[in-house]
């Protein structure tokens, strides 16, 4: 008893306050919680997946009939493409929810507990060691570096991104990005924690959250090489100098690990990325496939979509100038929000005129952050490039050293993210905020870095309340942004969403996402067709042009249109293409013939089959030369054939 009295007083009741009452503000500032009982999700993937892990298992079905929009169907089951990193996240609070009789647990408090988690490990890593800090030897120098540790937090936790997320629609999509960005920041924090003290504790969190940041979303891998490489990074400069310590005779001491359980914290992070691939092995027959390239979607506007994810697409072959000047663009310009017209042209400056599906919803960034971010890799460039190669005493709460990390950090992380969405077949303005994390923490650096540079502490209140006043301006434009975004979301009451969460009772295996892409009384069909085969010995479709069509844009006097040309009709059985067998011109067209898939996986049951109808180039057209009769992929069972009234 007397040991938990003294936990209780360790315990900062002040600091915890503070925090709870920042997260409320940002909780309630955002609309995330418009009014009392209405703190579930509209659209939530999140909770069938939790449901699925309790009942022990990762499918959210067994049938064709539980298959939905955006669902993916691979090793005989349904599947969510936002990863499992959240649904576990939220584990505890459903089976505790469970426990006393919750039919739902309230989605919103479970993300309003994170962004208290990540708030208070905020404080206790910026703001609690202000006052035991180097030169807080009086209760002015002691506010004085509280004060500026108050305000970095505040450019943490408010930052743009987050703001704008938790104002938004915030279904499954934004949601995802939400715990992105929260992670990435702990993230960071960890690394800052590690970096001013490096111990054998804090680097075995730093590599265990690094290993499992891909769980929540795959961009998160960037972010925790870069947690890799800066923590190895510190502990290789904090390693004995001959110059001024006996040499060692340890390879591990030699190069920065002080012994051989240090080792334990690559072995951390390469075995998160091992669960990693083992879950999505199981899940989606590859380890280094997350859904994306499986998942179906209705909308003929999809369609361009969903070709370019499984086959190619024109923006594969984009420059590099013309790909960079579009996510410049993209990230820092104001952009027109397009309402569902994901082809549209001229929705923000620098958009290029190749075939890409964009939406454009949410506000991103703006050139004051994109400044600010400059501003913060340029001082920490300096801050390397100044930097003393065998320093007399290593010094680790140095805040110019801190600035410098944290830079390179972010620096690290924005680098590949840059690299995979310059040529990324579909982008929308949330996968910018991917970036969130990192421009976060640049700014902070930069921040901190001028905050104890400056040694006057008038300069450093200006200093403090000119980030604030930025930070004030950029959280007014994320709440007016949002108001003109799409507002089928928000928040609903409990029953709303446990009528929503309702399973499917069909046992059966039909969907409508059979035949999806191929109208059956016409035969014609989209750039895509999704066909669901049982047991499939091979593919052979049955085609005839659609001479109608091509007399029609002659009459219009078009010449710019697909051609129906049977050699660029290609098709894939899950993630593996198919060989094509044979053509055979017929009496009314062609029957090409594909070789059955090679992989066991995909050679019994029901698998789900794409048909790229026309070439990449042609991918801007809204039709397809082909008249689709029939398909078949065994000797058995009947083939699908067009229904003729």
């Amino acid at each position: 008893m007397l040991k938990k009295l003294k936990f209780l007083k360790r315990i900062d009741w002040l600091g915890l306050y503070v925090c709870l009452a920042l997260s409320l503000i940002l909780l309630v500032l955002s609309g995330l919680i418009p009014e009392w009982g209405r703190w579930y999700s509209a659209v939530d993937w999140y909770r069938p997946q939790m449901n699925a892990l309790l009942e022990g298992h990762t499918s959210l079905g067994t049938a064709l009939s539980s298959l939905q929009h955006d669902n993916a169907w691979s090793g005989g089951g349904v599947h969510q493409v936002w990863g499992l990193g959240v649904p576990f996240l939220r584990l505890p609070f459903e089976f505790v929810g469970r426990l006393f009789g919750f039919e739902v647990f309230p989605v919103r408090l479970i993300t309003g507990f994170w962004i208290f988690c990540a708030t208070f490990w905020g404080y206790t890593v910026l703001i609690r060691p202000c006052f035991s800090a180097p030169g807080a030897t009086s209760k002015d120098s002691a506010r004085r570096f509280s004060f500026a540790g108050s305000i970095g937090l505040l450019l943490l936790l408010f930052s743009p991104p987050m703001v704008c997320l938790l104002s938004s629609r915030m279904m499954v999509f934004e949601e995802a990005l939400l715990y992105t960005c929260l992670y990435g920041i702990a993230e960071a924090l960890t690394l800052l924690w590690f970096i001013r003290k490096p111990r054998l504790k804090g680097w075995l969190i730093l590599s265990a959250m690094a290993g499992l940041g891909p769980f929540i979303r795959p961009t998160l891998l960037f972010y925790g090489v870069a947690s890799m490489l800066v923590g190895a990074l510190r502990l290789f400069l904090n390693r004995p100098h001959p110059a001024r310590d006996a040499e060692s005779k340890s390879f591990l001491i030699r190069w920065g690990l002080p012994g051989y359980p240090w080792l334990w914290g690559p072995f951390l992070f390469i075995l998160g990325g091992s669960l990693l691939f083992l879950t999505n092995l199981q899940r989606f027959d590859s380890g280094f496939e997350f859904g994306h390239k499986l998942n179906v979607q209705y909308g003929d506007e999809m369609f361009g979509a969903m070709y370019s994810t499984r086959f190619d697409c024109p923006w594969q072959d984009e420059p590099v100038f013309s790909a960079g000047k579009e996510l410049f663009g993209m990230l820092f310009l104001r952009a027109k929000f397009n309402n569902a017209n994901w082809y549209e042209q001229n929705l923000f400056p620098g958009q290029s005129s190749t075939f890409r599906w964009r939406e454009t919803y949410l506000r991103t960034y703006d050139l004051s952050i994109l400044g600010l971010v400059l501003c913060s890799f340029t001082v920490g460039a300096v801050v390397w490039l100044r930097r003393k190669p065998n320093p007399p005493e290593e010094s680790p709460d140095n805040p110019t050293d801190e600035a410098g990390y944290l830079a390179l950090w972010s620096f690290l992380a924005v680098v590949p993210l840059v690299g995979f969405y310059l040529w990324t077949p579909v982008i929308t303005s949330r996968y910018m905020l991917d970036f969130g994390p990192a421009f976060a923490v640049s700014i902070f650096a930069l921040y901190e870095w001028g905050g104890r540079k400056i040694k006057k502490p008038r300069w450093v209140i200006l200093w403090g309340f000119v980030f604030l006043g930025w930070l004030l301006a950029e959280i007014v434009l994320s709440l007016l942004s949002s108001e003109q975004g799409p507002r089928w979301h928000t928040s609903v009451s409990r029953d709303v969403a446990a009528f929503q969460g309702l399973s499917q009772s069909e046992t059966n295996n039909e969907t409508n996402f059979d035949g999806l892409g191929w109208k059956k009384d016409e035969g014609t069909t989209k750039a895509l067709v999704t066909v669901f085969v049982h047991d499939a010995e091979f593919l052979e479709l049955e085609l005839k042009p659609n001479q109608s069509l091509m007399d029609e844009m002659a009459k219009k006097g078009e010449t710019n249109f697909p051609q129906p040309d049977p050699e660029v009709i290609r098709a894939k059985v899950g993630l593996e293409y198919l060989e094509r067998e044979s053509i055979t011109k017929t009496q009314y067209g062609w029957k090409i013939r594909f070789h059955g898939p090679r992989r066991k996986v995909y050679r019994s049951g029901y698998q789900v089959a794409f048909l790229a109808m026309i070439a990449k180039e042609d991918l801007g057209c809204r039709y397809t030369p082909w008249l689709l009769k029939s398909i078949r992929w065994n000797k058995t069972d009947p083939p699908k054939t067009i229904n003729l009234k």
